[in-house]
């Protein structure tokens, strides 16, 4: 480097501080997700104190595909970390960090300026919604915020949507918070997050292109004398099926099947159970005749024809996934 002069060594100066400060920073962000990791799985631990702990935390609140921790960044402070600094003196059982050692000015730059594969980690709101209200206007010791609003109102809003939202009332405490996502999304993760958006994107594209020219094909003169042909022949087809049936239960039991795609009024001479082969065929076309007279036969048709449709676009559509 310092054959390469001057401004070689300050760039990689430069290079090294930034990189340093970064696995700092990643340090931090990292321990305040275990202490507020902590604060979840000891919540009991916070029951004594004159705050609710709901109106203060929350845990796996929904943001842009992503989970986070809400919380009121004094909270972190003033409760969160002398709580849980109590916990650790007093029990050798704790599961993750048992001290926290880092400056408030380096934590709050840390949560601020860290920036992961995902993006930002942390963000401030200042309208987030609480489970519970524990605000106190300092002059009259009243309620600071409002909590009249309604479920649907509350629930409406874009921040503060958890997966937990199941208590009577809603969200109805409005305070400033801080949001960290509650996990660090790496490199690779994330390009195969980006990957998978492209693949979703392509098959969608391909499914909406697919789904497009099966409706264009469908509405087309050709499309429609096909449909319509097959409908009529699938129709008949069934009602033949049926009254072949029928005409078998007929020689079981002696006794008239019910058939409403066929006449009554078939005779015997007309079944397809005639022995001579020419008029099996005769007997069957004049069925195909009266099935294609019978009142109901235009309604079963259409409904034929919009199962066929539905049926086309979505093999369409499957061929294209």
């Amino acid at each position: 480097k310092l054959v390469e002069g001057a401004r070689a060594v300050l760039r990689w100066s430069e290079c090294r501080y930034a990189s340093s400060k970064n696995a700092r920073q990643q340090s931090i962000v990292m321990s305040v997700q275990d202490i507020l990791r902590q604060v979840g799985q000891n919540m009991m631990l916070f029951s004594d104190y004159c705050q609710p702990l709901d109106s203060m935390f929350e845990a796996n609140v929904e943001f842009k595909g992503h989970l986070f921790y809400q919380f009121l960044p004094d909270a972190l402070w003033t409760v969160f970390i002398p709580k849980l600094k109590d916990l650790w003196s007093r029990s050798e059982h704790v599961v993750g960090i048992r001290s926290f050692t880092y400056d408030r000015r380096d934590v709050e730059q840390a949560l601020l300026e860290f920036r992961d594969a995902g993006g930002r980690v942390a963000r401030h709101d200042s309208k987030a919604r609480f489970r519970r209200c524990s605000c106190k206007n300092n002059s009259e010791g009243k309620k600071a915020c409002n909590q009249q609003r309604s479920h649907r109102d509350t629930m409406s809003r874009r921040t503060s949507i958890s997966r937990r939202s199941n208590k009577p009332g809603g969200w109805a405490c409005q305070r400033p918070a801080l949001f960290l996502r509650m996990s660090l999304v790496k490199e690779k993760d994330m390009a195969e997050k980006r990957r998978t958006n492209v693949e979703k994107a392509r098959i969608d594209a391909a499914v909406e292109s697919a789904e497009l020219g099966a409706k264009r094909h469908l509405s087309s003169d050709e499309g429609q004398q096909h449909i319509r042909k097959q409908a009529e022949e699938r129709v008949v087809a069934e009602a033949l099926s049926k009254l072949v049936a029928a005409d078998a239960n007929h020689d079981d039991d002696g006794s008239d099947a019910d058939n409403e795609d066929v006449p009554s009024t078939f005779e015997t001479s007309t079944t397809v159970s005639i022995g001579s082969t020419v008029r099996q065929e005769i007997a069957r076309r004049a069925a195909v005749v009266k099935i294609r007279l019978h009142p109901n036969f235009g309604r079963k048709v259409q409904r034929m024809e919009e199962k066929i449709r539905r049926d086309y676009i979505s093999t369409e559509v499957d061929r294209r996934r």
